[in-house]
């Protein structure tokens, strides 16, 4: 059996020369601890951050500084320059992209299945509508925000908007914000409300 000397702790047979190791890197740690590099603070840094990551910086804040986001930004220009094709998926949320052909015969891009069975069924029943444009509205912080829904009725001057059960519940507020601030009608479509005999029925219900 062997006795850590650092530690006292005891060994049988494996894993002691790693934990030495291991034991002899803290002891290091916590003569000369590692003091946060942001020179505005003045924080030590936890050895199972600095041993785990040989994290720099004691937390987020201290990480991305105003100096060191400005420099990020510059940096990023610089490679945007030069190889611009690094930028190309910068920006996009959703990797779903549905070629669809309308009645009409204009092919447009959907991003979910739900909106194709969505546009398959307005099609289906002869019903007329479009992607429009965004909407404008103002979230909690005052910012101004844009909003995309999917689909607009022309003739039930409605907007749809298909979305799972988890957006629904993360864009709630969003959506609530943009019917009041707009004075528009919003439906949101659950899985189970894709079917036009459905969506007629919410919106004919609604105007009752």
């Amino acid at each position: 059996m062997k006795v850590c000397p650092i530690c006292f702790k005891p060994f049988h047979k494996y894993g002691y020369k790693m934990h030495l190791k291991y034991c002899i890197e803290k002891l290091e740690y916590y003569k000369n601890p590692k003091k946060c590099l942001n020179p505005e603070c003045s924080n030590i840094i936890p050895y199972t951050l600095w041993h785990r990551n040989k994290q720099k910086f004691c937390c987020r804040s201290c990480t991305y500084t105003k100096e060191r986001r400005k420099f990020i930004s510059e940096q990023n220009k610089r490679l945007f320059q030069e190889n611009p094709d690094i930028f190309k998926n910068f920006g996009v949320r959703n990797s779903v992209h549905i070629k669809y052909k309308t009645k009409d015969g204009n092919n447009i891009i959907l991003q979910s299945s739900y909106e194709e069975r969505v546009a398959i069924e307005l099609d289906k029943n002869n019903v007329l509508w479009n992607r429009p444009s965004y909407l404008r509205y103002i979230d909690v912080q005052g910012k101004y925000r844009r909003y995309f829904p999917d689909f607009y009725l022309l003739d039930y001057d409605v907007y749809l908007d298909p979305k799972n059960d988890y957006l629904i519940q993360t864009d709630s507020d969003k959506i609530r914000r943009c019917r009041k601030q707009n004075n528009i009608k919003i439906f949101i479509l659950t899985e189970r409300q894709l079917y036009w005999k459905t969506i007629q029925k919410i919106i004919l219900t609604d105007r009752l």
